[in-house]
């Protein structure tokens, strides 16, 4: 299963560039479209619009759990450039 995931990542480098970003990007939509027919299926459609419409309560958890989460990560992407950078630096 590894070596499959390993193939499939390989020739999504390739097919966007070498692009990380644009990989992880891609990924996500793909997971997104393949798991919209379960939430169909299981019944669980009319809650999700529930939540995005404003008749359930979630849209602003949702909301800011996403907001916390990019937050994290943009800190951790920079934590690790700028130890990159110093490495640099100092083997220089």
């Amino acid at each position: 299963m590894t070596a499959l995931h390993a193939s499939a990542m390989k020739r999504g480098f390739e097919a966007v560039g070498g692009s990380a970003l644009s990989m992880s990007w891609y990924s996500n939509l793909f997971s997104a479209l393949l798991l919209l027919p379960f939430v169909i299926i299981l019944g669980e459609g009319p809650a999700v619009l529930d939540i995005f419409s404003g008749k359930a309560e979630g849209l602003s958890t949702f909301l800011i759990g996403s907001v916390v989460t990019v937050r994290i990560i943009s800190l951790a992407l920079l934590n690790a450039l700028s130890q990159r950078s110093l490495d640099v630096k100092i083997c220089a």
